[in-house]
């Protein structure tokens, strides 16, 4: 798997100065199941060594340590997340009796998803938006309640 994701970050080094690569131009020859191990290898192993972050942005493979871009491709994620655990939560936990959702192990993953749907609150109130994220969060003070301003 290494020599399959060296050649993959190779490949798209080499791109960097014409960001980056589209799917086809990265994948190369290699098969898509290739090119998914290749992918979990960087992300697993690659990118603390070589200390840049590997990310797919606007349609285009590519390293890079510039935090905008990651921060977006990782809101982007978070966005992922969010929908698949809430979805868990209404679709596989919420719709149980009372007496189900209250065993230990159902207690423990209501719990669970319920602090990932909360930890995304600030992020989906500004439209994923890291900027505006950031913003909103400077805005509220140690308990979340927003800060008055002066009239």
């Amino acid at each position: 798997m290494a020599d399959m994701g060296e050649e993959l970050w190779a490949r798209i080094e080499a791109a960097e100065d014409s960001g980056g690569l589209n799917t086809e131009e990265a994948r190369g020859d290699l098969s898509k199941s290739q090119f998914q191990r290749a992918k979990t290898w960087i992300k697993d192993v690659k990118c603390a060594l070589a200390r840049k972050a590997f990310v797919r942005f606007e349609g285009q493979y590519l390293t890079t340590v510039d935090p905008d871009v990651c921060a977006s491709v990782v809101i982007r994620e978070f966005k992922v997340i969010e929908q698949r655990v809430t979805r868990i939560y209404h679709g596989m936990i919420e719709p149980l009796p009372a007496e189900a959702q209250s065993t230990a192990a159902m207690g423990l993953l209501k719990a669970q998803c319920l602090q990932i749907i909360s930890g995304m609150k600030l992020l989906k109130e500004a439209g994923y938006s890291s900027d505006a994220a950031v913003r909103l969060a400077q805005s509220t003070n140690g308990g979340g309640q927003r800060k008055r301003t002066r009239s």
